[in-house]
């Protein structure tokens, strides 16, 4: 969640929102089943949607990892 908010170029922000992407995949793979990292995979897609004017697919990941949050809690 810091990571998406630091860099003082529009640039570097956006770097910084798909890193934090795959930072976050990388966390929910140490536990599948901690609804937490589901919850922050979907803001990290929900982000780089919004930051980086993704492709749609960005959203439905979002919206398939807060209901595995939401699942799991």
């Amino acid at each position: 969640m810091i990571l998406r908010s630091m860099g003082e170029t529009p640039e570097e922000r956006k770097e910084n929102v798909k890193t934090s992407v795959d930072l976050a995949k990388k966390a929910l793979t140490l536990d599948f089943k901690d609804g937490q990292s589901w919850y922050f995979v979907g803001n990290a897609y929900m982000s780089n949607f919004f930051i980086n004017m993704k492709k749609i697919t960005e959203l439905e990941n979002a919206i398939k990892s807060y209901n595995e949050a939401v699942v799991i809690i």
